[in-house]
């Protein structure tokens, strides 16, 4: 690791989320090591950036085992103990020098126990909820620069730009609940009977007492769970209003906390025998006449945009015949699946083997899966634009030097220019019937001259 940097500032309460924005530029790879001061108290906390896209956040600098720490953490149904052997093979794999990228990848294509979106919404998960204890002290953070983090980081990644709104509404609501929960780890203590005579049902009451039976805190709750600490407070903060439940001091509940974090997988030991302890006694839900009192902030979904071409336009494509070629594998992203499943139509119909992906997110690992001999890139998409993803596969050393075309209808100069210099082919969708013989006709001179290089070479 480079220790060496000019990067650093202060900040106070409230402001680290702005600053971190502030100095995070779009070529930064490495750590910033933020550091509360000395009177507060508190571990340093690390954040991963490459390329200026947060990837990962924790208490130490990236690795395997505590990327699967935060997967345990956030995604309850991963401590099951049948997924011993598949944790065991990941961390071998590690350790024999299997890229990252791969073994992530084996964990969403092949082994299909996590998915893509699972694994970036619990690292950004992560990120919020440290950022939520940051957000209430002072303190300095430092970069540290390394261009490793973008060789291994585990997922995309996200620009703080897109997390701006969504820290400031976390910073709003934790205001409005402070003045019943001052610190996350003061302990919930039940109080049973004006618990059993709430006007709700059986099972509800139940549920309360189950997350309530041994007095653990806000963040013990959150973990036992697999939920958002902002999200276990906003279930309890109409219930302490109420009485039902009263606030310990954190200072009373050392022993408590030493006893929950003997359940967690520690950063020196990923033991897949832990993994039975860390599965929940059983489902556990939020009574909807409490989470309706503080309203829980919600995900967007993006809206795909309309298709690029209509059926009656893009049907004459396919019925077009051409000379069958075979042992080329294409790889084509695109957030229209009409558009997926007419191109894989008319390419597979000239024998070539085709592999779709409507998920940009998705695509890198899945082209590191598939291996292909080109890709086709749409540019616009609704989670990362087709030259943010040109960026992301030049980025693994197994897609480097793999040809990629960028395939869109919007046919504008700076288009051209961006696909030059990405060192890309620009290829034009038909908008109309009377584009669709020259499209086709480019298209195969594309595969064509991809496979005579492959024969060649």
């Amino acid at each position: 690791m480079n220790s060496t940097t000019d990067l650093s500032f202060a900040f106070c309460p409230g402001q680290l989320g702005v600053q971190l924005q502030r100095h995070t530029h779009e070529n930064l790879s490495g750590y910033w090591q933020v550091q509360a001061n000395s009177s507060e108290g508190g571990p340093a906390l690390c954040l991963a950036f490459a390329r200026g896209r947060l990837v990962f956040a924790g208490e130490q600098c990236f690795s395997h085992i505590a990327l699967v720490e935060q997967l345990l953490r956030f995604i309850p149904r991963l401590r099951s103990p049948e997924l011993k052997a598949t944790w065991q093979a990941f961390q071998q794999a590690i350790e024999l020098g299997s890229p990252l990228s791969v073994a992530i990848s084996r964990l969403v294509l092949m082994e299909r126990i996590l998915g893509y979106q699972e694994l970036s919404m619990a690292i950004r998960q992560q990120f919020l909820v440290f950022l939520d204890r940051y957000d209430r002290i002072s303190g300095k953070a430092v970069f540290i620069a390394d261009e490793r983090v973008s060789k291994e980081r585990p997922i995309v990644g996200f620009s703080l730009s897109e997390l701006a709104q969504e820290i400031e509404q976390r910073q709003m609501l934790w205001k409005q609940l402070l003045a019943l929960i001052p610190s996350i780890d003061d302990a919930i203590v039940p109080q049973v009977e004006k618990i059993q005579a709430l006007n709700i049902s059986e099972s509800q009451k139940q549920q309360i007492l189950i997350l309530t039976d041994q007095s653990h805190s806000i963040e013990q709750i959150a973990i036992k769970t697999g939920e958002d600490t902002l999200k276990i407070a906003q279930l309890f903060a109409p219930l302490i209003a109420q009485g039902c439940v009263t606030v310990k001091p954190a200072r009373s509940l050392q022993s408590d906390t030493a006893q929950l974090a003997s359940r967690l997988p520690q950063q020196q030991e990923l033991q897949p025998e832990l993994q039975p302890e860390l599965q929940p006694e059983k489902p556990l839900e939020r009574p909807p006449e409490l989470s309706s009192e503080v309203p829980l902030e919600s995900q967007p979904n993006p809206i795909l945009p309309p298709p690029l071409l209509s059926q009656t336009q893009i049907e004459p494509v396919i019925t077009q015949s051409a000379p069958v070629r075979s042992g080329t594998d294409v790889f084509v992203v695109d957030d229209s699946p009409m558009m997926l499943r007419q191109f894989q139509s008319i390419v597979g119909s000239w024998g070539y083997s085709v592999r779709c992906c409507d998920q940009a997110l998705e695509a890198v690992y899945a082209m590191i899966e598939a291996s292909p001999a080109i890709i086709f890139l749409d540019i616009n998409m609704p989670e990362m634009s087709g030259f943010q993803l040109i960026r992301e596969i030049r980025l693994q050393p197994q897609l480097s030097n793999i040809p990629i075309v960028i395939l869109t209808a919007e046919k504008t100069f700076s288009n051209r220019q961006r696909a030059r210099w990405s060192k890309c082919k620009f290829l034009s969708k038909p908008l109309d019937t009377q584009d669709i013989h020259s499209f086709q006709n480019e298209l195969f001179e594309i595969l064509d001259k991809v496979e005579s290089l492959a024969i060649a070479s």
